[in-house]
């Protein structure tokens, strides 16, 4: 955060953002931090470390925290910030926001997925200091992507992404206890694992074939079904936080989708005031706020996310208000046939 308001813009037409970057050895030690500009103008800060201030050292197993999102789009000769950290083999990566700009967001992350990178996000209070540093380089990307996109674009359909085939899951990744909710959800008494529960869960898109021809969890079933699929799709977590005299308490949930209803209930109800009603002759106990409206805000938000962009979804209880943040934004209007 320190190197990120360092940051030294290069352009006078529109803001650039403010970036900062830390690489951590193995041995938990800090090798080097840089931001946006540091030696250059107009260098990254990724950049700046791995090529110019560790250019002669071995960063194999290294971690990268970098409050920006790295870049998959640089004018040539110059090449992206995310193929730069892949091929340092650096281990694993701490996105602190997801890049404003729509030709980059999302990429970034998934090109470090794609090639084997760990990925994991900043937590939320520094996630908020960070848009706010960068507030004026947000609304500019903001602005110009209402300025051209139009209400009368038309509707291409609702994306497949959730029937993607995972390539680095395997079936092995699915909780059987999670499998078994599900089919008991639906009275079927199909043996798990089994060959009948496979052809059951390709019918309806949760298992698909890689290019291999192997049977693997999709995008919608490592979701719902994965014992950990926030190891495999970092964006699955979902944080959890409230905001308490002064404190912040965590409750994040990295579990199967099935699970989370009751994870949220649950801490909610531990965390949400209690108030005392006398309704007739009874006295009862009543939350700050209705379960069903969280539990209904919350898994709108899990379930239309954009799964593409990286960022996790957010859900926050402070004193008055319940905040939930999901990634991604509003589908464009179907054009008016009057």
């Amino acid at each position: 955060m320190e190197e990120m308001r360092k940051s030294l813009s290069e352009h006078k037409h529109k803001q650039d953002p403010l970036v900062g970057a830390v690489l951590v050895g193995t041995n938990g030690k800090i090798l080097a931090a840089a931001h946006r500009g540091d030696l250059r103008v107009g260098d990254h800060a990724e950049y700046t470390l791995i090529e110019r201030y560790l250019s002669d050292r071995n960063l194999d197993g290294a971690t990268l925290y970098v409050t920006l999102e790295p870049c998959t789009r640089r004018n040539p000769p110059k090449k992206p910030c995310a193929e730069r950290v892949v091929g340092a083999r650096i281990r694993r990566v701490f996105v602190g926001i997801t890049d404003p700009n729509p030709d980059i967001c999302g990429r970034g992350i998934k090109y470090l997925i794609n090639h084997g990178v760990e990925v994991d996000f900043f937590d939320l209070d520094l996630v908020r200091q960070i848009m706010d540093a960068n507030r004026e380089f947000i609304d500019y990307w903001e602005a110009a992507e209402r300025t051209t996109s139009t209400l009368a674009e038309p509707f291409e359909g609702p994306s497949g992404k959730e029937l993607e085939v995972v390539e680095r899951a395997s079936l092995d990744d699915l909780s059987r206890d999670a499998l078994s909710r599900y089919l008991g959800g639906r009275k079927n008494k199909i043996r798990v694992p089994s060959n009948d529960l496979w052809k059951l869960m390709e019918r309806a898109g949760y298992v698909g074939r890689t290019k291999k021809g192997k049977l693997a969890p999709t995008v919608a079933g490592t979701v719902l079904f994965a014992s950990e699929p926030a190891e495999i799709l970092p964006q699955c977590r979902v944080a959890m936080e409230a905001k308490k005299s002064g404190r912040t308490v965590s409750g994040d949930f990295e579990g199967p989708l099935i699970d989370c209803r009751d994870h949220l209930e649950t801490f909610f109800k531990e965390q949400m005031r209690q108030f005392t009603e006398v309704r007739e002759l009874d006295r009862i106990q009543v939350a700050e706020y209705p379960m069903e409206a969280i539990r209904e805000a919350a898994f709108n938000a899990v379930i239309h996310r954009d799964y593409e962009a990286g960022a996790r979804v957010h859900v926050t209880l402070q004193k008055g208000e319940v905040e939930v943040r999901s990634p991604g934004g509003l589908l464009n209007h179907c054009p008016s046939t009057g």
